[in-house]
Formats: structure tokens, C-alpha cells, sequence
């Protein structure tokens, strides 16, 4: 069963993209080992939304500790909002 993270993408960085060149490095591992299944976006009247499905919930849970030891809350988190974590 698939796991996503959804989040409400609310800006970008000073360079015009939402994650950090380290967090971007880390989610195309992810996709590359099989770990991320697909990404979209959608925009509509409340705002746009992510989805990042994963394979696995464990490799939601990895990836996110991935992304926390790099910083990556620090470095873009004020471009996301709305967290959050179901199985679909």
C-alpha cells in the first residue's frame, strides 16, 4: 500500500525552486532506488498541494529523517505547510 505526504506548498526560495539543492539531491535518490512512486501537484481555490507517494510508510519515515538531518526544516520549511500523512 502506498503511503503519501501532502503538503500545501505556500512559497519558494530565493532562487525560485521549493527545496534546497541537498533536499532535491535526496528525493532523486529516493526515486531512483524505487522508494518514491510518483509526485503531483495540484492547484485549486484552497491553494496548491503535494503529494509525494511513497512505497512504503517505512520510506516515508526514512526519508523524512533524511531530510531532517540535512536541515531541510531550516533551509525551506517556510515554503510548506499543512503537513500531512495517510495510506492510500
Amino acid at each position: 500500500m502506498a503511503h503519501v505526504l501532502r503538503y500545501k506548498l505556500v512559497g519558494a526560495l530565493e532562487d525560485g525552486t521549493e527545496i534546497s539543492a541537498e533536499a532535491r539531491d535526496v528525493y532523486t535518490q529516493y526515486v531512483a532506488d524505487g522508494k518514491i512512486l510518483d509526485f503531483d501537484k495540484t492547484t485549486g481555490i484552497a491553494g496548491t498541494f503535494c503529494f509525494i507517494r511513497f512505497n512504503t510508510e517505512a520510506d516515508c519515515d526514512a526519508y523524512m529523517a533524511e531530510m531532517a538531518s540535512i536541515d531541510e526544516e531550516t533551509a525551506s520549511g517556510d515554503t510548506r505547510s499543512d503537513l500531512t500523512r495517510y495510506d492510500e
